[in-house]
Formats: structure tokens, C-alpha cells, sequence
């Protein structure tokens, strides 16, 4: 009885944190995860992820980049993320934004 109500109640409550602290794990790359969805920060680039689907794709997808200075240079969004293999993603529907230093000033 108690084996079935761990894995019944528990479990499913848990199962978001295991995943989000074996990929820190695995990628070495600052992630974070809060109400707004996942955050992983790789170098200059922020990605904000806020769906994670039974099938292993990725919705609701925003990628930000920023220079040196931490100022805004790009963003990106994609409505879907399927994983390809070999640390490869095919983004679904993917709008860009570049921001430059004029658009920055106004």
C-alpha cells in the first residue's frame, strides 16, 4: 500500500525537480526553474522554456541574446522545439528580433 501511494501521489509531484536537476547535471549550464517556466543560461544566451510535453518536445520557447555589456541584442520564439539527436533541435515556427544600439537608445 504505501509502495502505490508513493508512486501514485509522490512521485508525479517530484518528477519535475529530478528532471530539471539531472539535466544541470549533465549540461553544466546554469538552469533555473520558476513560475515563469525553465531558464537555462548559456554564455550570452538566456532560453526560457515554459512547456515541457509527455512526448520530450518543448513549447513556448524564448531565447534571449545579449553582448558584453549585458544589453539586449536579439530574441527569438518559437511556438515548438522537437530534440533531433545529437544535441540537436528543430524549432518550430521561429520569429527573430534584433535590436540594435539605435533602437536600444529610444
Amino acid at each position: 500500500v504505501l509502495a502505490i501511494g508513493v508512486g501514485e501521489f509522490i512521485a508525479p509531484i517530484t518528477e519535475p525537480q529530478a528532471q530539471l536537476l539531472r539535466a544541470t547535471a549533465l549540461h553544466k549550464t546554469m538552469i533555473t526553474h520558476t513560475r515563469y517556466g525553465i531558464w537555462l543560461r548559456e554564455g550570452q544566451r538566456f532560453i526560457n522554456i515554459r512547456e515541457l510535453n509527455d512526448d520530450g518536445s518543448l513549447a513556448n520557447i524564448s531565447i534571449y541574446q545579449v553582448d558584453d555589456q549585458q544589453q539586449l541584442t536579439e530574441m527569438q520564439h518559437a511556438e515548438q522545439a522537437v530534440y533531433l539527436g545529437q544535441q540537436q533541435w528543430r524549432l518550430q515556427n521561429l520569429k527573430r528580433s534584433s535590436l540594435t544600439q539605435e533602437k536600444r537608445l529610444r
